[in-house]
């Protein structure tokens, strides 16, 4: 192969790492959980339409932190509806749940929920 043509691919290959290696921290980005500012009182329509349970005594909170007023709690025999889900600023994960047994709606930290909580966003 001619020296000329084998710095041609040289060069190409560096430009070709060059560009991947800058396009790869923006798609990086759009792969980091999505969250919000979890505010208290905000009582999502969203329906995930899945159930679980609680796996011992779980705060229900009125919004998307432990920061936020506990509204009461569920037990692990309680049947809870998963409505949808949000993650805090802290990047802990909250579901939007109903009390089959109580109609209470509030948000239990998924870490307390079986099956994780739901898995569809608010």
């Amino acid at each position: 192969m001619n020296t000329k043509l084998r710095n041609g691919l040289a060069v190409a290959g560096i430009a070709v790492v060059g560009i991947v290696g800058i396009a790869l921290p923006a798609s990086a980005n759009d792969e980091k959980p999505f969250t919000v500012a979890g505010f208290c009182g905000w009582d999502p329509g969203t329906d995930g339409g899945t159930y679980g349970h609680a796996y011992g005594h779980a705060n229900v909170r009125s919004g998307p932190g432990a920061h936020c007023d506990r509204r009461g709690g569920a037990e692990p025999q309680d049947s809870l509806h998963y409505r949808c889900y949000a993650a805090a600023a802290d990047g802990s994960t909250w579901t939007y749940v109903t009390d089959e047994r109580t109609w209470l709606t509030g948000w239990i930290r998924d870490t307390y929920l079986s099956g994780g909580g739901s898995y569809t966003h608010c």
